[in-house]
């Protein structure tokens, strides 16, 4: 067990590890890892017969519906993470001011390569194995347009052909562009409860703004203005975090534990994101902040949240994210039809669970091969030195002695 922590714990650049940060990871990418695996496997079922008590199960499943909110979790915690260094430095808890240089590069060094990887790889199969809807020429414009973060932009109200779940990341990268001048913004307001109060009110406006948006300019194209109430959330978390995190033990309570399971139903069962009802959009936000806020506080929820195998796994959310949905397509071309059954049930727990096991296994592959090196602050630097030092371009070797 030793072994697979050291193996599979990701890298962080700064000495503090959040165990919890990365089982809310865990949480978010599973909602999305099922929402996928689900609307596949009943996608593949609709053309198939079952008995009539078969049938009457097929309804069940139907909880995962909704679980295309794991995305929102993201950006919650994408919000918290990246609030941290500025933070502290604005609130004076550090001497150590960001550099904005270095806070770009490391966006890039540390989330490029395992993007723009897995972006070509996905691009080849469709193009010669997978035999995509898309004529070529369509898929290579697709592919730039995702590797440039404007597919949203490009093709308005579709999804990247290339990898459909991307259409986040393009938020994500609208976000980090701005957020240390979100930051800076609202920590010109040095007495923290006016602070929090703003905070607080950008997260309304902001879920206001997505609800006209959608539901009064019928825009179906995704912007970061359509989710900023989630990254503030986290600045908002952040904050008390920072400030407060003594006071957070007031929610060690047994009560706390069972009320943090009653937000959860709603947070991972219901429709709050996209929802036509204003409330609902207002009311999810400070949802997930109370959440969030009982995980870090309670014992209990804390100590779920910060066993191993689920930090493990959480750790690796980005790999998985990457790589779930053409794993599970890729899988279930080839079990689909032999796991054909009597009823519905013996079709579709099999498929999910199969779906589960390949995401896991390939992409923790795919996370100690690409990601896991590029979490390493320095890795491009070290890189840049070796292909420096090689022979070729040595001077202790020339060109034409080492052929």
């Amino acid at each position: 067990m030793d072994l697979l922590i050291r193996l599979f714990r990701r890298e962080t650049t700064s000495k503090e590890f959040i165990p919890v940060i990365d089982g809310l990871r865990f949480l978010a990418i599973l909602m999305v890892v099922l929402f996928h695996a689900d609307a596949y496997t009943k996608e593949r079922a609709a053309g198939l017969q079952y008995s009539t008590e078969g049938l009457w199960f097929a309804k069940i499943p139907d909880v995962f519906y909704f679980m295309d909110q794991g995305v929102q979790l993201f950006f919650v915690i994408s919000g918290f993470i990246l609030a941290i260094p500025f933070m502290r430095f604005e609130l004076g808890l550090s001497d150590r001011k960001p550099k904005l240089r270095s806070y770009y590069l490391r966006r890039i060094t540390r989330l490029e390569p395992p993007y723009i990887i897995s972006t070509i790889l996905i691009f080849l199969l469709l193009l010669f194995f997978l035999n995509s809807k898309y004529p070529p020429g369509t898929l290579i414009t697709s592919l730039f347009s995702s590797l440039f973060y404007v597919h949203t932009l490009v093709f308005p109200g579709e999804f990247p052909y290339i990898n459909g779940v991307t259409w986040s990341l393009e938020i994500e990268v609208q976000y980090y562009i701005l957020a240390p001048f979100f930051i800076w913004f609202l920590c010109r307001v040095k007495d923290k409860w006016k602070r929090r109060a703003l905070n607080f009110l950008l997260i309304v406006l902001f879920s206001c703004l997505s609800w006209v948006i959608e539901e009064y300019f019928q825009s179906k194209t995704m912007t970061l203005a359509l989710f900023l109430q989630y990254f503030f959330t986290g600045i908002l978390l952040c904050d008390i975090f920072l400030l407060d995190s003594d006071k957070l033990e007031r929610l060690n309570r047994w009560w706390i534990f069972v009320f943090g399971l009653i937000l959860l139903v709603p947070i991972t069962c219901t429709e709050l994101s996209f929802t036509p009802s204003l409330i609902l959009r207002i009311l999810f936000p400070p949802m997930l902040l109370t959440f969030y806020l009982i995980v870090f506080g309670n014992k209990w929820w804390n100590k779920i949240f910060s066993l191993s195998g689920i930090t493990l796994i959480g750790g690796m959310c980005y790999s998985i994210y990457l790589l779930h949905t053409v794993i599970i397509s890729g899988v279930g071309r080839v079990t689909a039809g032999r796991l054909q059954g009597y009823s519905y049930l013996t079709f579709y727990w099999p498929q999910v669970m199969i779906f589960l096991v390949a995401v896991l296994g390939v992409s923790a592959i795919y996370f100690l091969l690409i990601e896991k090196p590029c979490m390493k602050r320095d890795w491009h630097t070290k890189l840049w030195q070796k292909i420096k030092g090689n022979a070729l371009f040595g001077n202790k070797v020339g060109v034409k002695d080492s052929i």
